[in-house]
């Protein structure tokens, strides 16, 4: 990946879209407890699913097979393949203390146990919990 992750920019959208989902967590996200900002695979057909725009908005390039998880304690928990969390390491090691996004947690892919320990990971996070530092 040549490109470089806008850190400022990047946490400046993350949270706008954390504040959004926190205050109105009741009426519009029905009380759920996150959100999960899911990519698969590149298509070139789907270029315009949600799921792309808010890559493009959020880091500036889509990371296809790529999940985000924001939490309404603001953990962000983001699984993807090694060269994703590397392109996202400089905002993980950069979390603005002013902002309602209070960690960022990449967790890279690992097909030997095919991802249970992450999943449970990202779980804990969903629950509360905060998915663990990385």
């Amino acid at each position: 990946m040549a490109q470089k992750l806008n850190v400022e920019k990047f946490y400046e959208r993350l949270n706008k879209i954390h504040a959004h989902f926190v205050k109105h967590r009741e009426s519009t996200w029905n009380g759920a407890r996150c959100i999960s900002i899911t990519r698969g695979s590149a298509d070139e057909d789907d270029r315009y699913l949600k799921s792309t725009v808010l890559h493009h908005y959020l880091f500036g390039y889509e990371l296809p097979d790529t999940v985000l998880l924001l939490s309404d304690t603001g953990a962000c928990v983001v699984l993807a393949t090694r060269k994703k969390c590397e392109f996202l390491e400089p905002a993980a090691n950069d979390v603005p203390e002013d902002g309602s996004v209070r960690t960022l947690t990449l967790l890279t892919r690992n097909k030997a146990d095919d991802n249970a320990a992450n999943l449970e990971r990202m779980l804990d996070a969903a629950r509360g919990g905060g998915g663990g530092k990385e």
